[in-house]
């Protein structure tokens, strides 16, 4: 009787270390997936500022492209007035 008393105790102990095993793993998938949306994101962001850049110096060089057109047309309609 002590034998199956102790059998059962040990099949216990391996269920709840499977438990912990499984709750462990699911906690470390949960970690890399949370790591790698957070790099995700990081990446996401560094692309939105990149753009925001780009657009800024597009807006920029439109601007300096109209006033150097509006300058040499007054240039020219002076020229020929």
């Amino acid at each position: 009787m002590l034998s199956t008393g102790s059998s059962a105790m040990s099949m216990m102990a391996a269920q709840q270390s499977d438990a912990q095993a499984q709750q462990t793993c699911s906690l470390n998938i949960w970690s890399e997936r949370h790591k790698t949306e957070k790099d995700r994101i990081k990446t996401l962001e560094g692309l939105r500022d990149a753009v925001a850049k780009i657009d800024a110096e597009i807006h920029k060089n439109r601007a300096k492209t109209a006033q150097s057109i509006n300058k040499d047309m007054q240039q020219l309609l002076i020229s020929t007035g």
